[in-house]
């Protein structure tokens, strides 16, 4: 496990440690990133990856560089007297939606796997996904309408239970 920054690196190799995959580790060591190396790279940024399954040997590219504002077109600019869309500036349809973190979740939880589970007629929430992400992984959820449980046994066996 590599990175600019050896807490980065410690923390993605923790990961491993624990029986994580390469792209826990990844997502581990952006995480630490954004808070000790925050000049160089952070949340508000974007990702891109190149994950190589090692079963199947397929590579594939994951995009997570920020969506453009609707109006980031031509003709919006031409309207402001532009000839061309800026490469820098400030101006709104300029800047674009930071990446990184959603690229985190389609890496974790492809949106291939979320819809096979959504077709077999399990509830997906996508920042139930990302609150999983971030620590609480297979929690316990409470449904607030019937007040059962759902969700597996929380598999580092420390009774913690997630209520929403």
């Amino acid at each position: 496990m590599t990175s600019p920054h050896s807490l980065a690196s410690a923390a993605g190799v923790d990961v491993l440690r624990a029986g994580g995959s390469a792209i826990d580790a990844a997502i581990a060591a952006g995480g630490v990133l954004a808070v000790v190396y925050p000049h160089m790279t952070s949340l508000g940024g974007d990702a891109f990856w190149l994950i190589h399954d090692g079963r199947s040997g397929e590579i594939k590219y994951l995009n997570g560089g920020g969506r453009a504002a609707a109006s980031a077109c031509l003709s919006w600019f031409e309207g402001k007297g532009m000839n061309e869309i800026p490469f820098r500036g400030i101006i709104p349809a300029t800047l674009t939606i930071p990446g990184a973190v959603a690229s985190w979740t389609e890496a974790r939880f492809p949106s291939s796997t979320l819809s096979k589970l959504e077709r077999r007629g399990h509830l997906v929430s996508r920042w139930g996904l990302w609150n999983e992400m971030a620590g609480h992984a297979h929690g316990i959820i409470v449904n607030p309408e019937t007040g059962t449980l759902a969700g597996g046994a929380d598999p580092r066996s420390d009774g913690a239970a997630i209520g929403y």
